[in-house]
C-alpha cells in the first residue's frame, strides 16, 4: 500500500535515474577466487600486501622469485625505499616473459602487530585506486594472512575496500576523459589452503560483501545528493525503489492528508516553512520463520535540509546540512540489505522527512502544535 503520492515536475527524477545508473556500474564489478600463481593469472595488474617488518617483506621478495621484480625489489629494500608502511605503494614491472600481468603493486599495511581486517579494506582501496588510475581493468590480491580471522572473512575484507575505495561521488564533475573502471578483481591464494575456510565459504562472503557495499553506495548516494535536488518525496520515492526491487519490502508513504489524519503534528510543524511537502516512509520486511516474531526497528531521521528554520543556523557549514537526512539514507539502505540478504528476521524502517526552512509560514520558538 502507497498512500499520499501525487505528481511532480522536479528535477528530481532524473537525477534519481543518474544514480540508479551509477549504482548498477559499480554493483557489476565482478569478484573471482582462484588458487593459481600470481604469475599464471590472466590480468593486468597483481597487488601483494606486506607488513611493516623484514622478515614479511623478504617472504613477498621470495614469492616474487628469481626475476627481474624479485631483483627490483631487493634494489628498494637495500636502498630503504621499501619498508611495507602504511600508505606505502610500489609498482614494478615484470618483462613479458615472466608474468601475464604487466605490473605488480606492493602495498605496505603498516606494523605487523596491528595487521587486521581493517587494515586490509584500506590497502585493498588503495590497490584498486591505483589500478584504475592506471586504467587497469582487472587486479589480482594476493590474500594476506590475517592473525585470527579465516579466509572467507579476508576475502570479504578484500571485497569491501575494493567497492567502497572506488566509490565516487563525482556526476556533477566535469569529465576530461572517460573512466577506465576495474571490471574484474581475482582474490588469488597460490597455497593448497584458504586460511581454513573452504572454496564454498569463501565465494559466499564474497557474494554477501557486495550486497552489503552495494547497499553502503545506496546509502552514500543519498546523503551526497545536493538538496536542490533531494527532498522528502525524494527520500519517499528511493523507498519505494527498494520495494520495487524487493518484492519482500512492503513500502507504506503517509503524505500531508495522511500526517494530519494521524495527528502527526511534529513533523508538519518542522515542514511549515516549505514549499515541499513532508512525508513518513514506512519499510516493512518480514523473513522470521514466525510471521508474530517482534520485529527489530530501525528509524532515522529525514531532514532533506536543515537551516534551523526561523532559529537560523550559522552560516558557516550550512552546506554540510544536507546530510541531516543521512539517517533516513542508513534506514532505507539497510532495508535493502537486509532484503537482498534475505535475513531470518523481521524489521521495520521509520523515515520521518521534511525540509526546514525559514519562511513567513514558518513554526515560531513557542508555537503549541
Amino acid at each position: 500500500m502507497v498512500a499520499g503520492e501525487r505528481g511532480s515536475s522536479s528535477p528530481v527524477f532524473n537525477h534519481f535515474d543518474t544514480i540508479r545508473s551509477l549504482f548498477l556500474i559499480v554493483s557489476s564489478m565482478n569478484f573471482s577466487i582462484q588458487k593459481t600463481s600470481w604469475k599464471k593469472v590472466r590480468t593486468t595488474s597483481v597487488a601483494f600486501f606486506q607488513s611493516e617488518e623484514k622478515r614479511g617483506i623478504r617472504a613477498t621478495i621470495k614469492g616474487l622469485g628469481r626475476n627481474s621484480v624479485g631483483s627490483a625489489a631487493e634494489t628498494l629494500l637495500s636502498a630503504g625505499d621499501m619498508a611495507g608502511k602504511k600508505d606505502e605503494l610500489l609498482v614494478l614491472y615484470p618483462k613479458r616473459s615472466e608474468a601475464s600481468a604487466k605490473r605488480l603493486f606492493l602495498v605496505g599495511l603498516g606494523k605487523a602487530d596491528k595487521l587486521s581486517l581493517e587494515t586490509v579494506r584500506r590497502g585493498a582501496a588503495r590497490a584498486a585506486k591505483k589500478a584504475q588510475g592506471m586504467k587497469s581493468k582487472s587486479l589480482a590480491i594476493m590474500m594476506p594472512t590475517v592473525k585470527g580471522a579465516s579466509g572467507a572473512e579476508i576475502a570479504a575484507a578484500v571485497v569491501e575496500g575494493v567497492m567502497l575505495g572506488l566509490d565516487k561521488f563525482d556526476k556533477f564533475f566535469k569529465k576530461e576523459e572517460a573512466k577506465v573502471p576495474v571490471e574484474n578483481v581475482i582474490i588469488l591464494e597460490d597455497g593448497d589452503s584458504l586460511h581454513g575456510s573452504t572454496a564454498d565459504e569463501v565465494n559466499a562472503a564474497i557474494e554477501e560483501a557486495q550486497l552489503i557495499v552495494n547497499a553502503t553506495i545506496f546509502a552514500r548516494m543519498m546523503e551526497n545528493e545536493p538538496s536542490n535536488n533531494k527532498y522528502p518525496e525524494t527520500l519517499a520515492n528511493w523507498a519505494k525503489e527498494v520495494g520495487r526491487e524487493h518484492t519482500a519490502v512492503k513500502v507504506t508513504i503517509f503524505g500531508p492528508k495522511e500526517l494530519a489524519a494521524n495527528k502527526m503534528v511534529g513533523i508538519l510543524g518542522v515542514n511549515q516553512g516549505s514549499v515541499k511537502e513532508a512525508r513518513f516512509i514506512i519499510m516493512e520486511y518480514r523473513g522470521a520463520p514466525k510471521s508474530d516474531t517482534a520485529p527489530v526497528v530501525l528509524v532515522g531521521k529525514g531532514i532533506t535540509f536543515d537551516t534551523g528554520g526561523i532559529s537560523i543556523k550559522p552560516a558557516a557549514g550550512m552546506g554540510e546540512m544536507k546530510g541531516d537526512m543521512s539517517g533516513a539514507a542508513t534506514v532505507i539502505a539497510t532495508m535493502k540489505s537486509v532484503a537482498s540478504l534475505k535475513l531470518p528476521v523481521n524489521v521495520v524502517g521509520l523515515v520521518s522527512s521534511a525540509e526546514n526552512m525559514p519562511s513567513g509560514t514558518a513554526m515560531r520558538p513557542g508555537d503549541i502544535l
